[in-house]
């Protein structure tokens, strides 16, 4: 979990507070958390792939000990299982998640995400994703489609989910070299290619 307010997501689940971590994969985030004193109960994990969670508990020995709940879900299905969560998320973790989606799928994305928070100032999402300098369309696999995103262009989307939404955020974002992007290895691992890192925070 990359975020400047880690000590105050962390000082808040031990007070009670709720995260939901979409998009968990091995849930490494969620065993940080419950490491640096976090109560696992109040912790949620959902990945698209359920092989992923099995794994996570394999790679950390912990499937009897380790007490956040975990589910199999789609973000766009609005009848799967994180139904049960809606409206009573205090915080919500989106590591390297919203990039996969084209602009369209990111603000459907987004206002699926706002509809698990509690309808409350202070609700905070916070993640990383791969940003650009100059932001807009990737094709990737050759036939799909994703947005890359600089930070203007992120608060502008924010401002779209808030006008479907009903509700106001604020952003604050910066762009690194995170990721090993400065390295150059990959192939997306170009000089326009950055890292992005967040914080969404629900004012009114």
């Amino acid at each position: 979990m990359r975020s400047p307010s880690y000590p105050l997501i962390l000082s808040r689940l031990q007070a009670g507070a709720s995260l939901l971590d979409l998009g968990c994969c091995f849930a490494q985030d969620l065993r940080k958390l419950v490491h640096d004193g976090a109560p696992a109960h109040n912790l949620y994990g959902a990945e698209l792939k359920g092989e992923f969670i099995e794994l996570g508990y394999k790679l950390f020995l912990d499937k009897e000990s380790f007490g956040a709940k975990f589910m199999q879900a789609d973000i766009f299905d609005t009848e799967g299982e994180l139904k049960r969560l809606e409206g009573k998320m205090d915080m919500c973790q989106i590591g390297l998640f919203l990039h996969l989606f084209d602009y369209a799928g990111q603000v459907k994305a987004c206002e699926r995400i706002v509809s698990l928070m509690k309808p409350e100032k202070g609700a905070l999402i916070i993640g990383q994703q791969i940003g650009k300098v100059d932001a807009g369309a990737v094709t990737v696999a050759a036939t799909r489609e994703i947005f890359k995103h600089n930070v203007g262009s992120f608060e502008k989307m924010w401002e779209e989910v808030g006008e479907k939404t009903g509700s106001n955020w604020e952003v604050r974002a910066v762009m690194d070299e995170g990721l090993g992007i400065g390295e150059e290895k990959r192939k997306w691992d170009e000089a326009s290619s950055k890292r992005l890192v967040f914080e969404v925070e629900r004012v009114s």
